[in-house]
Parts: C-alpha cells; structure tokens; sequence
C-alpha cells in the first residue's frame, strides 16, 4: 500500500503522542488509511491492498515516524508478521479485532519476558508457548489485569514456601478464602 509520507508521519506523531498507549491500530478501507488508538484517529489517503487490523506497539510507531524516508510516498507492506515500510520492519499483530490483537500483542510481550527470565535454564521461547497453550483458561481467569498487587504477594509467598512443596495455587486458593471470610465477618466497631 503506499500513503504520502508526510500524512503518514504526521498521523502516527498524532496518535501515538498519548504515552499512555500501547497499541496503535492501522485499518485500510477504499482508499483511507485509519490509524487509531483510544480516542484518537486520523485517516489519510492510501492506495494498495492491506490485510485486517495491523496493530503496532506505540514505541515501534514512533519508530517508523522517525526512520520514514524523504521521499514523497511511502511504501507499506506487511509480511511474516511485519509492518515494514520500504525495508524497514517491525513487529505487528494482524487480525480482525483489534481487542484480540492488543491480547495477542501482551501474550506475546509476556512470552518473551517469561523465556528471558528462564534464559540461564536454557528453556527457550518455543517451550514457554508450549505452557502457554497447556495452560488452563480457567486458572488464567482468576487473574485480571489489575492483579498486579497479588501476583507479586503471591510470588514474594512462594519464593519463602516454595522449598516446603507450597504451590502458588494454593496461595491464591487461600488469599481468595481469606478475601472471602472478611465480607462476612461483621465488622467490630472501634
């Protein structure tokens, strides 16, 4: 697909401006380009064919902003996972909801984090994906994305316990009886 280089720089420094952000969406459809995230979107003129939704990290947008070259028009492609523009590549996520990518984006950024820690044990990337696609969607639904707080008491738990046979699912198992047990209890009154 190719896009006017200016338009283009100009689009991506307005949406991925929000720090807040992690994704940046880009949609082609008849002859615009929307490149969106949050509450912001800007379209610009395109020509070409274009997969789904390609999502990018904000950082790697800002990336592309500052790498586009001088030339009047920008050529952009995705393939083999990648957004390139000219030779340029970064990774994306494609696919038709750009929810399920911003999951995709996040399993895959928790991937690498997970092989990265498990490096000196030789466990490579390939075997964490492995867990990831044994793994129970029941149990990941006791985690939200706002238990941050927990997995790390959990964790910092486990590290004392864990030499004793204590599995952090019985830790959670208990946090969550405890949590439990203290809406019933009526409070005592100071």
């Amino acid at each position: 697909m190719d896009v006017e280089t200016k338009q283009l720089s100009r689009a991506l420094g307005r949406v991925a401006a929000d720090k807040t952000l992690e994704l940046i969406h880009l949609k082609y459809n008849w002859g615009s380009l929307r490149i969106w995230a949050a509450g912001t979107a800007v379209d610009i003129k395109a020509a070409g064919s274009w997969p789904d939704v390609v999502s990018i990290e904000r950082t790697a947008a800002l990336a592309l902003k500052q790498y586009l070259p001088d030339a009047a028009v920008t050529s952009l492609r995705v393939e083999n996972g990648k957004l390139y523009a000219r030779d340029f590549g970064l990774a994306c996520v494609i696919g038709e909801h750009p929810e399920e990518n911003e999951d995709l984006v996040r399993r895959q950024r928790d991937l690498n984090a997970a092989a990265a820690a498990l490096a000196s044990y030789r466990v490579t990337a390939a075997e964490i994906e492995e867990l990831l696609n044994e793994a129970s969607p029941e149990n990941a639904r006791l985690w939200g994305p706002n238990d941050g707080r927990v997995i790390e008491d959990v964790a910092k738990a486990w590290n004392c316990l864990a030499a004793h046979g204590v599995e952090t699912s019985a830790i959670r198992r208990l946090i969550d009886r405890k949590t439990r047990e203290s809406f019933k209890s009526p409070v005592v009154p100071l």
